[in-house]
């Protein structure tokens, strides 16, 4: 896929949030749940950056950030992990 590509895969929204999470627990946050949260967000940023990207796969990309079912129990976001 092209960097000034309009779209973006979910293979590449969980590549950056996994970077994302790795790179949160260096700075010291332990909890998994807390950590995926706080990547979540970070990647959400990322996205709402990448200006080429269009509204639809924006949306699409929101939904998979907060998708709860590909995720183990202790990673799971809660209720108060939103997205802006």
């Amino acid at each position: 896929m092209s960097p000034l590509s309009p779209t973006i895969s979910n293979v590449e929204i969980d590549a950056v949030k996994t970077v994302a999470h790795e790179w949160f627990h260096t700075r010291g946050v332990e909890n998994e749940r807390v950590t995926e949260c706080y990547a979540v967000r970070l990647t959400w940023k990322w996205i709402q950056q990448g200006s080429s990207y269009t509204p639809r796969a924006r949306a699409a990309a929101r939904q998979h950030l907060l998708d709860n079912s590909h995720r183990e129990a202790g990673y799971k976001l809660g209720p108060g992990c939103t997205l802006t």
